[in-house]
């Protein structure tokens, strides 16, 4: 007599395999957007930190935000930054948002200050994580100030 499965057996397979992929798949998108974010937010902080030692070293923002960041000027062309009306006033984009975060430098009596608001989210989870992410009151950074001495 030949060994073989029966038909019952290979259902239960299948029907074991569509559970796990149906539990996986969602667990997986998920982990993308996790890594896109944590990505996104890494290159948000590292440009303010570059603006910022620029402004220490130098003593003076003079230009636009990305005059003094490479990771901005690149995400600049890449399309995922752009200028809201001079280069010193930058929103990043994600996904279908048009407003996600907004980095600014602010000039103000004999100070300057580098601040990071937050646009609509518009029900966007790589923009809404962003925001979970890198909360703007830990970024409204003095550049420059009459206080400051060198």
């Amino acid at each position: 007599m030949k060994k073989a499965f029966t038909l019952i057996e290979l259902i239960f397979v299948i029907v074991i395999l569509g559970i796990l992929a149906a539990v996986a798949i969602p667990k997986l998108n998920a982990t993308r957007e996790d890594a896109i974010v944590a990505k996104k937010a890494k290159l948000i902080t590292a440009s303010i930190n570059e603006i910022a030692a620029h402004a220490f070293g130098q003593k003076s923002i003079s230009g636009g935000l990305t005059t003094y960041s490479n990771i901005l000027r690149e995400m600049k062309e890449k399309g995922e930054v752009v200028p809201n009306g001079n280069d010193n006033n930058l929103t990043f984009l994600t996904g279908n948002n048009t407003q996600c975060i907004i980095l600014s430098l602010v000039n103000g009596n004999q100070e300057q200050n580098l601040s990071v608001s937050y646009g609509n989210p518009n029900n966007d989870t790589i923009c809404i994580g962003l925001q979970r992410i890198l909360h703007n009151s830990n970024y409204s950074i003095v550049l420059r100030k009459n206080l400051v001495n060198y």
